[in-house]
Formats: C-alpha cells, sequence, structure tokens
C-alpha cells in the first residue's frame, strides 16, 4: 500500500503514474511526469475528476524541434507538449491541480529530453522538488 507517495514516470513511462492513480489513488500525494511520450486525451470525466484529486506537473525540456534519431518530423516533442497542455487544461477545468514546468519560461535552457541528465540537473530537480513541497503537502491541497 501506497503511503503519501510522490510517482514519477519519465518517456513512454511518462503516463505509468497517471495509469497507477486510475487503478488506485489512495496514498498518493503528487504526480511528476517527465517528457511523457503523450498525455492521453482519451481519459473520461470519470477518470478526469479522480486524477484532478491529486496534484500533477509536467515537465518538458526546450529541445520542442527537435527529432529523434530516425524520425523526419521536425516537431516531434511539439506534439506531446501540446497533448499535455490540453490534458492540464482539462485536469484543471475538472477541479484539479495541473500544472506545467516548462524551464524556458524560467529563463532556464540547455535541456534534452533526458533532463535529468543534463547539465542544470540539478536546477530542474530543484524546481521540481519546489513544487513537490508547495503543491502535495497536506496543507495546501
Amino acid at each position: 500500500m501506497l503511503k503519501d507517495t510522490i510517482l514519477m514516470g519519465h518517456s513512454q513511462g511518462g503516463t505509468f503514474p497517471l495509469e497507477a492513480a486510475l487503478i488506485d489513488p489512495a496514498g498518493i500525494r503528487g504526480l511528476v511526469l517527465v517528457e511523457p511520450g503523450t498525455c492521453p486525451a482519451s481519459y473520461t470525466d470519470q477518470q478526469l475528476r479522480v486524477l484532478a484529486k491529486i496534484p500533477i506537473l509536467v515537465v518538458f525540456g526546450d529541445h520542442l524541434k527537435d527529432a529523434p534519431t530516425g524520425i523526419r518530423h521536425m516537431e516531434y516533442w511539439q506534439i506531446p507538449f501540446d497533448a499535455c497542455q490540453a490534458f492540464i487544461k482539462r485536469v484543471n477545468g475538472a477541479g484539479g491541480s495541473a500544472e506545467m514546468l516548462f524551464p524556458p519560461d524560467r529563463g532556464i535552457r540547455g535541456n534534452s529530453h533526458m533532463i535529468m541528465q543534463d547539465k542544470n540537473n540539478l536546477q530542474i530537480a530543484d524546481l521540481i522538488l519546489d513544487w513537490i513541497k508547495t503543491k502535495t503537502s497536506r496543507r495546501n491541497r
């Protein structure tokens, strides 16, 4: 059984925290999705109401126009970024607290898909930890 847990997923596993919360949200204090491959648009209103009870942070680096080797689509990461923006809007519309951490909005640049391995990874980690402290403490929910 989970107790006061923050679930985090990255890339193709980026939505696993959402799926886990939909199976059983008990004990989950927050969800952090780092560069998820997508944010599902297919969630029902009932599923969104479940997710709306848990603070959600979605994190993207500043390489939205880059494509992985062998993929020709020039805006590869822009597609999941846009899907996650729409997802955040839906969760918040259901009464939730979801937000995007996009470092360029804070003047922070140089982050790849592997944001946790970039030179400024500690700066990004501090932003995530600040969000956890601010948004997921019991008194702030």
